[in-house]
């Protein structure tokens, strides 16, 4: 089996995993690339919420940072802020309105200030949720992603080589720049004979025009146990 990633980071544990059993290919649609920011008074906030791991990628670390509680979408992302030196981290299990639900039942105290670090592009609009609930929640963006210009050039020959079986897509934005790359070289039939995995019903909506073997939602860090 041949398995197309195109996530930027990917965890190194499932790659290793996967790669002793399926040849893996692993070319990220969107790069992601660092946003200036004003300074950030870390020790006016109690809570840090991360919604991906490239936040953490652009971030002036301190140590008034790492003492607030973070909140995670996922567990690769919790497993980073953990390396990094946060001690206080939980997991959303790797779904966002797992983690929204998880705040709102854990943390009582609405006044207490909360972080949002995020990305120029979003699929949810958190800050707004958490504010409709009475939270007092910041947004900071400190990183935007760009389309990889190669990633046409990588993809296109496996696909219509019928080489992939499965393709794993994160974000909106990645589905859409796959599924237009799709259309425009003319792969649809090749879909036939792949399996499609994505995170969110949203991420699948640019590409349900396109027949595939057969689709399935998954929680990012579960990907070697969605592959049947």
């Amino acid at each position: 089996m041949h398995i197309l990633f195109t996530k930027e980071e990917i965890d190194k544990s499932t790659i290793n995993n996967l790669s002793k059993k399926y040849k893996i290919t692993h070319c990220p649609i969107l790069i992601s690339k660092k946003k200036n920011y004003s300074n950030i008074e870390f020790d006016k906030f109690e809570y840090l919420i991360l919604t991906s791991s490239n936040s953490l990628k652009f971030i002036n670390f301190s140590k008034s940072l790492k003492k607030l509680q973070c909140y995670c979408v996922g567990d690769q992302t919790a497993k980073i802020a953990q390396n990094i030196g946060f001690t206080k981290v939980i997991s959303g299990g790797g779904n966002y309105n797992s983690l929204k639900n998880i705040f709102f039942n854990s943390v009582e105290n609405k006044k207490k200030r909360i972080l949002y670090l995020r990305g120029e592009f979003i699929s949810h609009n958190l800050e707004k949720e958490f504010q409709n609930e009475g939270y007092n929640v910041t947004s900071v963006v400190n990183y935007t992603s760009l389309i990889n210009t190669d990633f046409s050039n990588q993809i296109v020959p496996i696909i219509n080589n019928n080489e992939v079986k499965t393709i794993f897509l994160y974000s909106r934005r990645s589905s859409d720049a796959f599924a237009k790359l799709i259309l425009t070289n003319s792969l649809s039939n090749k879909c036939k004979l792949i399996c499609l995995r994505v995170i969110s019903e949203n991420v699948l909506n640019p590409l349900k025009k396109i027949k595939w073997q057969n689709i399935r939602i998954f929680n990012i860090g579960d990907e070697e146990f969605c592959l049947d």
